[in-house]
């Protein structure tokens, strides 16, 4: 399935705002979301050769507020807490200063578009962000 993205990296089409994740399943380097809209029917987002990832606050019942795909622009280092949060201010300052190297590198590598940067934002329940190289939509069947 082909989608659309704003000027921002927001889907608009599928649009999943308001939908549900009902299910995360990761193998090999390859996560699976299944969603499902209770006007729009059912998805299923893979992402490919994934690098990173963190979901939170995963429970029955996620509601989606937005899907934000950003590549081929530089996201901001806030776009990417999630993932690296901001070591403890008490480690060594040397530490600091890898995990900023770090950001840096990831940032420049999805604004080169070498890998996406994946965000779905909650309204309730689950924000997961990952790094990965594809993603990809499908719709399911629903029976």
């Amino acid at each position: 399935m082909i989608y659309k993205r704003n000027e921002l990296g927001f889907m608009i089409e599928p649009d999943f705002h308001d939908g549900y994740l009902t299910g995360i399943r990761t193998f090999d380097k390859t996560v699976e979301l299944t969603m499902k809209h209770l006007v729009k029917g059912a998805f299923q987002i893979l992402l490919l050769e994934v690098e990173e990832l963190q979901a939170d606050e995963f429970k029955l019942g996620n509601i989606v507020m937005n899907v934000r795909l950003t590549s081929g622009t530089r996201p901001s280092p806030e776009d990417l807490s999630i993932l690296h949060p901001h070591p403890h201010p008490a480690v060594p300052k040397y530490v600091h200063d890898q995990h900023a190297d770090f950001r840096e590198r990831q940032i420049s590598r999805i604004a080169q578009r070498e890998v996406i940067l994946f965000q779905m934002s909650a309204s309730y329940g689950c924000d997961l962000s990952a790094i990965c190289k594809k993603v990809e939509i499908q719709t399911l069947e629903t029976h």
